[in-house]
Protein backbone atom coordinates (compact mmCIF):
# COMPACT_ATOMS: atom_id res chain seq x y z
CA UNK A 1 0.00 0.00 0.00
CA UNK A 2 2.67 2.67 1.09
CA UNK A 3 4.54 1.53 -2.49
CA UNK A 4 1.57 2.41 -4.84
CA UNK A 5 1.45 5.79 -2.55
CA UNK A 6 4.63 6.92 -3.13
CA UNK A 7 4.30 5.99 -6.86
CA UNK A 8 1.04 7.90 -6.85
CA UNK A 9 3.39 10.98 -4.88
CA UNK A 10 6.18 10.91 -7.68
CA UNK A 11 3.61 11.06 -10.37
CA UNK A 12 2.37 13.92 -8.85
CA UNK A 13 5.56 15.45 -8.30
CA UNK A 14 6.45 14.96 -11.97
CA UNK A 15 3.20 16.75 -13.55
CA UNK A 16 3.22 19.18 -11.36
CA UNK A 17 6.81 20.20 -11.89
CA UNK A 18 6.19 20.30 -16.00
CA UNK A 19 2.97 22.46 -14.65
CA UNK A 20 4.40 24.92 -12.51
CA UNK A 21 8.17 25.62 -13.80
CA UNK A 22 7.28 24.63 -17.37
CA UNK A 23 9.35 24.13 -21.10
CA UNK A 24 11.88 26.43 -20.04
CA UNK A 25 12.95 24.96 -16.87
CA UNK A 26 12.67 21.12 -18.61
CA UNK A 27 14.51 22.01 -21.47
CA UNK A 28 17.56 23.42 -18.49
CA UNK A 29 17.54 20.73 -16.71
CA UNK A 30 17.39 18.01 -19.91
CA UNK A 31 20.64 20.10 -20.55
CA UNK A 32 22.00 19.37 -17.33
CA UNK A 33 21.35 15.82 -17.23
CA UNK A 34 23.13 15.08 -21.08
CA UNK A 35 26.02 17.04 -19.70
CA UNK A 36 26.53 15.44 -16.51
CA UNK A 37 29.79 13.72 -15.94
CA UNK A 38 30.21 10.48 -16.79
CA UNK A 39 29.69 8.10 -14.45
CA UNK A 40 27.45 10.22 -12.58
CA UNK A 41 23.77 8.57 -11.51
CA UNK A 42 21.74 10.17 -14.43
CA UNK A 43 18.42 12.00 -12.88
CA UNK A 44 15.03 11.30 -13.96
CA UNK A 45 12.42 13.96 -15.04
CA UNK A 46 10.32 15.08 -11.84
CA UNK A 47 13.16 14.18 -9.30
CA UNK A 48 14.92 17.75 -9.43
CA UNK A 49 12.98 20.36 -7.85
CA UNK A 50 14.44 23.54 -9.44
CA UNK A 51 13.15 27.29 -8.48
CA UNK A 52 12.74 29.79 -10.83
CA UNK A 53 15.41 33.14 -10.11
CA UNK A 54 12.89 35.68 -8.62
CA UNK A 55 14.04 39.07 -10.20
CA UNK A 56 13.24 42.47 -8.93
CA UNK A 57 14.44 46.02 -10.18
CA UNK A 58 13.07 47.04 -6.91
CA UNK A 59 15.84 45.47 -4.65
CA UNK A 60 18.17 47.65 -6.07
CA UNK A 61 17.02 50.66 -4.27
CA UNK A 62 15.70 51.92 -0.92
CA UNK A 63 13.85 55.33 -0.22
CA UNK A 64 14.70 55.39 3.45
CA UNK A 65 14.41 58.75 5.89
CA UNK A 66 18.09 59.42 7.16
CA UNK A 67 17.21 59.31 10.77
CA UNK A 68 20.42 60.19 11.73
CA UNK A 69 19.93 63.77 10.33
CA UNK A 70 15.72 64.11 10.45
CA UNK A 71 16.71 63.48 14.67
CA UNK A 72 19.01 66.39 14.80
CA UNK A 73 17.20 68.48 17.03
CA UNK A 74 16.19 72.43 15.31
CA UNK A 75 16.73 70.75 11.36
CA UNK A 76 12.97 71.19 10.86
CA UNK A 77 12.48 74.82 10.63
CA UNK A 78 10.89 76.89 7.99
CA UNK A 79 12.89 78.65 5.35
CA UNK A 80 12.57 82.49 4.48
CA UNK A 81 13.92 82.27 0.95
CA UNK A 82 14.27 78.78 -0.55
CA UNK A 83 11.59 76.31 -0.21
CA UNK A 84 10.92 74.09 2.40
CA UNK A 85 11.76 70.90 0.25
CA UNK A 86 15.27 72.20 -0.17
CA UNK A 87 15.74 72.02 3.03
CA UNK A 88 18.70 69.26 4.60
CA UNK A 89 15.21 67.79 6.97
CA UNK A 90 13.08 67.02 3.69
CA UNK A 91 16.64 66.05 1.18
CA UNK A 92 16.98 63.54 4.11
CA UNK A 93 13.48 61.90 3.39
CA UNK A 94 14.15 60.98 -0.08
CA UNK A 95 17.81 59.88 -0.85
CA UNK A 96 18.03 57.03 -2.86
CA UNK A 97 20.40 54.42 -2.38
CA UNK A 98 21.54 52.13 -4.91
CA UNK A 99 23.05 48.59 -4.67
CA UNK A 100 23.74 45.88 -7.21
CA UNK A 101 21.69 42.80 -6.56
CA UNK A 102 22.74 39.25 -7.26
CA UNK A 103 20.67 35.91 -7.28
CA UNK A 104 21.14 32.34 -7.12
CA UNK A 105 19.23 29.53 -8.97
CA UNK A 106 18.41 26.90 -6.31
CA UNK A 107 17.40 22.92 -7.03
CA UNK A 108 16.77 19.85 -4.54
CA UNK A 109 16.38 16.35 -4.84
CA UNK A 110 13.42 15.50 -2.25
CA UNK A 111 14.25 15.28 1.53
CA UNK A 112 15.15 12.25 3.06
CA UNK A 113 16.66 10.53 6.29
CA UNK A 114 19.23 8.15 7.14
CA UNK A 115 20.02 5.81 10.04
CA UNK A 116 23.53 6.75 11.07
CA UNK A 117 25.86 6.24 14.15
CA UNK A 118 26.40 9.63 15.68
CA UNK A 119 29.32 9.50 18.06
CA UNK A 120 28.29 11.13 21.77
CA UNK A 121 30.94 12.31 24.48
CA UNK A 122 32.26 10.39 26.28
CA UNK A 123 32.99 8.00 23.56
CA UNK A 124 29.74 6.45 22.46
CA UNK A 125 28.18 6.01 19.68
CA UNK A 126 23.70 6.84 18.90
CA UNK A 127 21.67 5.33 16.26
CA UNK A 128 19.87 8.39 15.15
CA UNK A 129 17.90 9.92 12.00
CA UNK A 130 19.86 12.25 9.96
CA UNK A 131 17.69 14.64 8.10
CA UNK A 132 19.19 15.85 4.76
CA UNK A 133 18.78 17.48 1.87
CA UNK A 134 20.73 17.49 -1.24
CA UNK A 135 20.81 20.56 -3.57
CA UNK A 136 22.29 22.29 -5.96
CA UNK A 137 23.03 26.19 -6.96
CA UNK A 138 23.51 27.85 -10.03
CA UNK A 139 24.96 31.24 -11.05
CA UNK A 140 22.77 31.89 -14.34
CA UNK A 141 24.29 35.29 -14.61
CA UNK A 142 22.31 38.25 -15.58
CA UNK A 143 23.04 39.95 -11.78
CA UNK A 144 21.07 43.63 -11.90
CA UNK A 145 23.40 46.43 -11.94
CA UNK A 146 21.93 49.97 -11.31
CA UNK A 147 23.72 53.26 -12.97
CA UNK A 148 23.20 56.36 -14.43
CA UNK A 149 22.76 57.18 -18.44
CA UNK A 150 24.39 60.43 -19.97
CA UNK A 151 21.05 61.77 -19.11
CA UNK A 152 21.09 61.64 -15.19
CA UNK A 153 18.26 59.16 -14.82
CA UNK A 154 18.91 55.50 -13.70
CA UNK A 155 19.13 52.54 -15.68
CA UNK A 156 19.40 48.81 -14.74
CA UNK A 157 22.52 46.59 -16.00
CA UNK A 158 22.31 43.01 -16.11
CA UNK A 159 25.61 42.09 -15.60
CA UNK A 160 27.67 38.55 -15.18
CA UNK A 161 29.89 37.71 -12.11
CA UNK A 162 31.13 34.82 -9.98
CA UNK A 163 29.21 35.19 -6.34
CA UNK A 164 29.87 33.00 -3.15
CA UNK A 165 27.39 30.91 -1.80
CA UNK A 166 27.46 31.78 1.98
CA UNK A 167 24.98 29.34 2.72
CA UNK A 168 22.63 28.77 6.01
CA UNK A 169 20.03 26.06 6.36
CA UNK A 170 17.16 26.76 8.98
CA UNK A 171 14.48 23.99 9.96
CA UNK A 172 11.75 25.56 11.38
CA UNK A 173 8.47 23.93 13.03
CA UNK A 174 5.44 25.99 13.55
CA UNK A 175 3.59 23.92 16.07
CA UNK A 176 6.39 23.95 18.39
CA UNK A 177 7.76 26.94 17.34
CA UNK A 178 11.48 25.83 17.37
CA UNK A 179 14.25 26.52 14.87
CA UNK A 180 16.83 24.28 13.85
CA UNK A 181 20.35 24.99 12.40
CA UNK A 182 21.92 22.52 9.95
CA UNK A 183 25.01 20.77 11.63
CA UNK A 184 27.81 19.43 9.50
CA UNK A 185 28.05 15.87 10.59
CA UNK A 186 31.07 14.47 9.31
CA UNK A 187 29.93 10.46 10.09
CA UNK A 188 26.62 11.33 8.11
CA UNK A 189 28.22 11.99 4.52
CA UNK A 190 29.37 7.99 3.36
CA UNK A 191 26.17 7.29 4.12
CA UNK A 192 24.44 9.95 2.15
CA UNK A 193 26.23 9.48 -0.65
CA UNK A 194 25.74 5.86 -0.89
CA UNK A 195 22.15 6.33 -0.70
CA UNK A 196 21.94 9.14 -3.46
CA UNK A 197 24.80 8.88 -5.41
CA UNK A 198 28.43 7.68 -4.83
CA UNK A 199 30.77 9.57 -7.27
CA UNK A 200 28.69 12.57 -6.67
CA UNK A 201 31.33 15.05 -4.07
CA UNK A 202 28.71 16.92 -1.79
CA UNK A 203 29.81 20.05 -0.01
CA UNK A 204 28.78 20.58 3.53
CA UNK A 205 27.90 24.46 4.41
CA UNK A 206 31.43 25.01 5.25
CA UNK A 207 32.84 23.85 2.24
CA UNK A 208 30.41 25.49 -0.13
CA UNK A 209 31.64 29.10 0.72
CA UNK A 210 35.55 28.28 -0.04
CA UNK A 211 35.19 28.98 -3.76
CA UNK A 212 32.94 31.53 -5.77
CA UNK A 213 30.38 29.60 -7.87
CA UNK A 214 31.34 30.88 -11.76
CA UNK A 215 28.51 31.51 -14.11
CA UNK A 216 26.79 28.67 -15.83
CA UNK A 217 26.51 28.64 -19.70
CA UNK A 218 24.82 27.55 -22.50
CA UNK A 219 28.14 25.27 -23.15
CA UNK A 220 29.28 24.78 -19.54
CA UNK A 221 27.38 24.04 -16.42
CA UNK A 222 29.13 25.10 -13.46
CA UNK A 223 26.43 24.27 -10.57
CA UNK A 224 27.76 23.28 -7.21
CA UNK A 225 25.90 20.51 -5.47
CA UNK A 226 25.74 20.78 -1.82
CA UNK A 227 24.55 18.84 1.54
CA UNK A 228 22.41 20.42 4.66
CA UNK A 229 21.85 17.70 7.38
CA UNK A 230 19.99 18.03 10.71
CA UNK A 231 20.15 15.53 13.79
CA UNK A 232 17.14 13.90 15.17
CA UNK A 233 16.34 13.32 19.00
CA UNK A 234 15.14 14.15 22.04
CA UNK A 235 18.31 14.69 24.25
CA UNK A 236 18.89 17.68 23.36
CA UNK A 237 17.19 21.36 22.32
CA UNK A 238 19.36 21.74 19.12
CA UNK A 239 17.70 18.51 17.62
CA UNK A 240 15.01 18.05 15.25
CA UNK A 241 12.12 16.87 17.32
CA UNK A 242 10.76 13.46 15.83
CA UNK A 243 6.98 14.61 16.11
CA UNK A 244 7.80 17.33 13.44
CA UNK A 245 4.78 17.05 10.82
CA UNK A 246 4.90 20.34 9.12
CA UNK A 247 8.20 22.32 8.66
CA UNK A 248 9.74 24.85 6.95
CA UNK A 249 13.27 25.30 5.73
CA UNK A 250 14.91 28.29 5.02
CA UNK A 251 17.71 28.87 2.83
CA UNK A 252 19.45 32.14 3.26
CA UNK A 253 22.44 33.22 0.91
CA UNK A 254 20.74 32.74 -1.96
CA UNK A 255 20.40 36.92 -2.71
CA UNK A 256 22.36 39.67 -1.63
CA UNK A 257 19.02 41.65 -1.80
CA UNK A 258 17.81 43.12 1.65
CA UNK A 259 15.41 45.37 3.04
CA UNK A 260 16.31 47.39 6.19
CA UNK A 261 13.67 49.80 8.61
CA UNK A 262 13.50 52.41 11.59
CA UNK A 263 11.00 51.43 14.39
CA UNK A 264 9.55 54.77 15.59
CA UNK A 265 11.84 56.23 18.49
CA UNK A 266 14.26 53.47 18.25
CA UNK A 267 17.12 56.35 17.30
CA UNK A 268 18.04 59.10 19.05
CA UNK A 269 20.18 62.01 17.92
CA UNK A 270 23.67 61.61 19.47
CA UNK A 271 23.26 58.06 19.62
CA UNK A 272 25.66 55.97 17.07
CA UNK A 273 24.45 55.37 13.50
CA UNK A 274 21.96 52.96 12.50
CA UNK A 275 21.18 52.10 16.29
CA UNK A 276 18.08 50.31 16.37
CA UNK A 277 17.69 49.63 12.40
CA UNK A 278 16.28 46.67 11.14
CA UNK A 279 17.74 44.51 8.22
CA UNK A 280 15.49 41.80 6.61
CA UNK A 281 17.31 39.73 4.25
CA UNK A 282 15.98 37.71 1.30
CA UNK A 283 15.49 33.68 1.74
CA UNK A 284 13.59 31.03 0.21
CA UNK A 285 10.91 29.41 2.07
CA UNK A 286 10.54 25.93 1.10
CA UNK A 287 7.09 24.18 2.75
CA UNK A 288 7.44 20.17 3.86
CA UNK A 289 5.50 17.85 5.73
CA UNK A 290 5.31 14.57 6.87
CA UNK A 291 3.35 11.60 8.92
CA UNK A 292 5.22 11.89 12.48
CA UNK A 293 5.39 9.59 15.51
CA UNK A 294 5.40 10.26 18.88
CA UNK A 295 7.72 7.64 19.83
CA UNK A 296 9.42 6.92 16.44
CA UNK A 297 10.97 8.91 13.69
CA UNK A 298 10.89 6.08 11.35
CA UNK A 299 8.53 7.03 9.29
CA UNK A 300 10.70 8.48 6.68
CA UNK A 301 8.30 9.67 3.78
CA UNK A 302 8.85 13.10 3.28
CA UNK A 303 6.62 15.25 0.88
CA UNK A 304 7.10 18.93 -0.78
CA UNK A 305 4.09 21.23 0.46
CA UNK A 306 2.20 22.81 2.65
CA UNK A 307 -1.72 21.31 3.69
CA UNK A 308 -4.18 23.90 4.15
CA UNK A 309 -4.60 23.30 8.11
CA UNK A 310 -1.64 25.35 8.18
CA UNK A 311 -3.09 28.51 7.77
CA UNK A 312 -1.75 29.21 4.44
CA UNK A 313 -4.06 29.24 1.92
CA UNK A 314 -3.67 26.25 -0.97
CA UNK A 315 -0.89 24.01 -1.40
CA UNK A 316 2.25 26.32 -1.06
CA UNK A 317 5.31 24.43 -2.14
CA UNK A 318 7.68 27.46 -1.40
CA UNK A 319 7.95 31.39 -1.41
CA UNK A 320 10.60 34.11 -1.16
CA UNK A 321 10.38 36.15 2.27
CA UNK A 322 12.18 38.66 3.97
CA UNK A 323 13.12 37.78 7.56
Amino acid sequence: MRSACRFAALLLLVAGSSAVFGPVAKSQEARRRASAPEGYRRLVPGVVTTIPIQWDPGETVSFPNIVELVSIPGLNWTPQTISKAETLAAKATRVAFRRDVWNLEFSFLPMRMVAVDVPQPGGKMRRTMIWYLVYRVTNQGGHLHPERQADGTPAIKKVDHPVTFIPSFTLYNPELRKSYLDKIIPVAMGPIRAQEDPRRKLLNSAEMMEQPIQVSTETEDNSVWGLATWESGFESGDLVDPRTDYFSIYVDGLSNAYKFADPPAAYKAGEPPAKGRLYYEKMLQLNFWRPSDEFSDAETDIYLGAPSDLGIRGRIDYQWVFR
